[in-house]
């Protein structure tokens, strides 16, 4: 009897959110041995928080990934922060490789320290939407006019 084994080699992940005051790290597999190295710098590109996660740190939840039953790992690590604006790195180091993943953060300065992520407006349809409503009032004028000539 032969029996054929199939392999699914799962690259490392990681993945951050900042909600409030706090980061989220989630990375997955978890690996034993593995940790989550933090990074944060400020605009001028000094470090203002650097601390390393190790794998017991996470809490786990199990995961399919392509196919294969693995665990995911998620971690929270408060942060206080002046105001300001922020990078986040965080590095998921394992033995099967590393993943990294970073985001920009801004920490608004009269709310006492209240954080919000770094807003991105969609101008580009706010442009569109309001050049489409400028054309639809221009030709409504015209029409208008043109009747109250016709009559």
């Amino acid at each position: 009897m032969k029996l054929q084994v199939k392999s699914t080699t799962v690259q490392p992940r990681a993945n951050l959110q900042v909600t409030a005051n706090t980061l989220v790290i989630r990375v997955s597999p978890l690996y034993t041995s593995s940790n989550v190295e933090v990074r944060v710098t400020d605009q001028s590109g000094a470090t203002v928080l650097a601390t390393t996660l190790p794998d017991t740190a996470f809490t786990k939840t199990p995961v399919t990934i392509e196919g294969a039953a693995t665990s995911e790992g998620v971690a929270t690590l408060p942060l206080s922060l002046n105001p300001g604006n922020y990078k986040i790195t965080v590095t998921y180091n394992t033995p099967a490789g590393q993943a990294t993943a970073s985001t920009s953060y801004m920490v608004q300065g009269a709310g006492g320290g209240t954080a919000s992520p770094t807003p991105s407006l969609p101008i580009l349809p706010i442009l569109i939407i309001l050049i489409v409503v400028a054309l639809a009032l221009v030709l409504i004028v015209i029409i208008r006019r043109r009747r109250a000539e016709t009559e």
